[in-house]
């Protein structure tokens, strides 16, 4: 009997012993950084699957991610990482990667995803470099909501990638693209603000069965949808305005519209001044052709409502509704 209790307790102290090594292996949230604290020195000191919290401040660093781990800003406003003038600002070459809610400015490129698979790049500003944000040999990865602009050279390029997402994304007076891809495929870009651009807003070049839809193109100053060599790409709900060239499509055969609906062209009317609307359907009865074997067979009349304009709709009703209920509350009743 006294063996078997013993056997027993050595089993349930190795059992616990290999419970309390898989617990730390998997990590759990690390200290927060504060300023003046180094960023790079808690990622060195981090288990895979840790959280970094980063206070509020200024870090001037070239930060290396190569572990999975969570670095996330307390403010994506005043938690900045500074590469001052020089080299990658953060360079990512782990899997399952979130960098969350920073300024990353200053550097030659400012987020660089290599060799990075299924890593998030969320609610940053990436201002002021010259790249913003690079992802090269990375599939799987996402690029959402995040600020990017003023930047010298690329706001968004992914490169070599497979399966990519870019969403939400707010790309701006980048001096020369907007949003890229090259040689990448299966990538979908979606519900962007692509404005002011030099070169272009969204470009695709080498790239093959992505989706670009219900994005904002406008004022961008040579295109403002751009394909090279690019085929089987699926095209729809975007509203493309006042660009200098609104869309081109070289050495491409591609879909600009669902079979249902196309695109708003802002130049539509003038282009096509004896086109009328087909029986209050949204939709006129002239094809908008943008190049050879490209056309919107669809076009859209009004506006498509992009999510930044669904979202305040859908605001102003929900004030609208919690006001007349006050209002409802506060009538007598007779």
């Amino acid at each position: 009997m006294k063996k078997i209790v013993l056997l027993a307790f050595v089993l349930m102290f190795f059992s616990v012993s290999i419970l309390s090594t898989q617990i730390a292996v998997s990590g759990s949230a690390t200290p927060d950084v504060y300023p003046g604290e180094s960023i790079q020195d808690a990622i060195n000191s981090a288990q895979p699957g840790d959280t970094i919290f980063v206070l509020a401040g200024t870090y001037y660093e070239h930060v290396v991610v190569n572990k999975t781990v969570s670095l996330i800003g307390e403010d994506g406003d005043t938690t900045i990482i500074d590469g001052n003038g020089t080299g990658i600002v953060v360079l990512v070459t782990a899997n399952n990667v979130v960098i969350r809610e920073f300024t990353v400015k200053n550097g030659n490129t400012g987020i660089y995803l290599d060799h990075s698979n299924d890593s998030t790049v969320r609610e940053n500003n990436v201002i002021y470099n010259v790249d913003a944000i690079f992802v090269r040999f990375s599939n799987n990865c996402t690029i959402y909501q995040n600020l990017v602009g003023n930047n010298t050279h690329r706001g968004i390029l992914v490169t070599d990638s497979w399966h990519f997402t870019i969403s939400n994304n707010k790309v701006y007076g980048n001096r020369w693209y907007g949003i890229n891809a090259n040689a990448s495929v299966n990538g979908v870009i979606v519900e962007n603000e692509a404005y002011e651009n030099y070169y272009d807003g969204i470009g695709l070049l080498n790239s093959n069965n992505c989706t670009v839809a219900r994005n904002n193109v406008s004022d961008n100053l040579f295109f403002g949808i751009w394909l090279d060599s690019s085929d089987g790409n699926f095209i729809h709900h975007n509203n493309i305005i006042n660009n200098g060239i609104q869309a081109t499509a070289t050495l491409s055969t591609n879909r600009w519209d669902d079979g249902v609906a196309g695109n708003y062209w802002s130049d539509y009317e003038d282009r096509y001044p004896n086109a009328t609307e087909l029986d209050g359907s949204g939709i006129w009865d002239t094809p908008y052709v943008i190049y050879e074997n490209n056309q919107d067979n669809y076009p859209l009349v009004p506006e498509f409502p992009t999510w930044t304009s669904t979202l305040l709709i859908l605001i102003l009703l929900t004030v609208a509704i919690a006001i007349y209920k006050r209002r409802l509350l506060k009538t007598p009743i007779h």
